[in-house]
C-alpha cells in the first residue's frame, strides 16, 4: 500500500466519508481552556463519521509535565478503541471554534508516526475549512467496533531533557522553538519559528516551496538533524509536520518542551 499524502485538504475527506479504509479523527485540543470542553464540542458537532481523539486521556499521566508521550500499550488500546487497526488510513483535523486554525492534530499525526502507523494524514484547515466549503456536521456518533493496532516505537523521532541539554555543547542537531512567546527565556541556541508563521491567510499550510524557504530564512538547514519543542509539546509538532512536507522526514520532538526544561534547568 503507498503511503497516502500527509496533507489532504476538505474535499478529500468529503469525497472519502464513506471509505471503510479511512478512519477520521477529532483531535481538537484547545491551546487555551474555554467555557466547553473538546469532547462536549465533538458530541454537538463533527465531520460525519469522525471519532474523537482524547488528549488528555491519551497520555502518560504519571509523568510532571503535561501532555507526554503514552506508552506503546497505553496508545494501541486508546487508538484501537476508536476502531483504528494498523491497515487503517488516519485523517485528523481539529474544531478550533471561533478562532480558525490549528493546534492539535499535528501532535496526534505524530504520535501515530512514532509508534510506527505512516498511514495518517492532516485535513488541513480543520474544520473551519470543512464548514467555509459548505459541507455539514452532525452529532451523531458513528458505530465503532474496536480493532487492534500494534504501536512499534520509533526512538529517532523523539528528544529527552538530557539530549537536549547534551546538545547545547556537542550541537548535534538544530533546535528549533515553535512558541509564539519566549520572554519567559529560552533553551540556548534554539531558533523560534512560531507555529503562526508556518500557515497562510486562510489558516491553511503553506506550500512546501513557502516553507523551504521560512526554514532557510530562519537558519534551519533540512540537511542535518533537526529537533522542536514548544510550551508543553503540541505547536512543535506543526514544525515537523512542516519539515516533513518539505522532504525531511526524521526531525524530532523534545517531548517534555519548556514545561520540562524551565523545570528542571534555570532559564536563559
Amino acid at each position: 500500500m503507498a503511503t497516502p499524502p500527509a496533507l489532504v485538504d476538505a474535499e478529500w475527506v468529503h469525497a472519502h466519508l464513506d471509505d471503510a479504509s479511512v478512519r477520521i479523527v477529532d483531535g481538537t485540543k484547545y491551546p487555551a481552556a474555554r467555557d466547553i470542553s473538546e469532547e462536549t464540542l465533538y458530541n454537538q458537532r463533527h465531520i460525519p463519521g469522525a471519532v474523537f481523539f482524547n488528549l488528555a486521556e491519551c497520555c502518560d499521566k504519571s509523568s510532571p509535565y503535561a501532555n507526554m508521550l503514552p506508552s506503546a500499550e497505553q496508545f494501541g488500546n486508546h487508538v484501537g478503541q476508536l476502531g483504528i487497526s494498523n491497515e487503517t488510513h488516519v485523517v485528523i483535523y481539529d474544531d478550533n471554534g471561533p478562532q480558525p486554525g490549528m493546534f492539535s492534530p499535528w501532535r496526534i499525526w505524530w504520535m501515530f508516526r512514532v509508534y510506527g502507523h505512516d498511514n495518517v494524514s492532516v485535513m488541513d484547515g480543520g474544520l473551519a475549512q470543512w464548514l467555509a466549503r459548505g459541507h455539514a456536521t452532525t452529532a451523531e456518533k458513528p458505530s465503532v467496533v474496536k480493532a487492534e493496532f500494534k504501536a512499534t516505537f520509533r526512538p529517532a523521532l523523539i528528544k529527552c531533557y538530557e539530549d537536549v541539554k547534551e546538545n547545547i555543547e556537542r550541537q548535534g542537531f538544530t533546535l528549533a522553538d515553535a512558541r509564539p512567546n519566549t520572554a519567559a527565556g529560552t533553551i540556548p541556541g534554539a531558533i523560534n519559528v512560531p507555529l503562526g508563521s508556518l500557515l497562510n491567510e486562510q489558516k491553511c499550510m503553506k506550500t512546501p516551496d513557502e516553507l523551504k524557504q521560512l526554514l532557510s530564512d530562519k537558519g534551519i538547514p533540512l540537511d542535518r538533524p533537526l529537533a522542536v519543542h514548544c510550551g508543553a509539546g503540541m505547536s512543535a509538532c506543526a514544525v515537523v509536520f512542516a519539515a516533513f512536507l518539505c522532504g525531511k522526514t526524521d526531525a524530532a520532538l523534545y517531548d517534555g518542551s519548556w514545561d520540562e526544561w524551565s523545570k528542571r534547568t534555570t532559564p536563559s
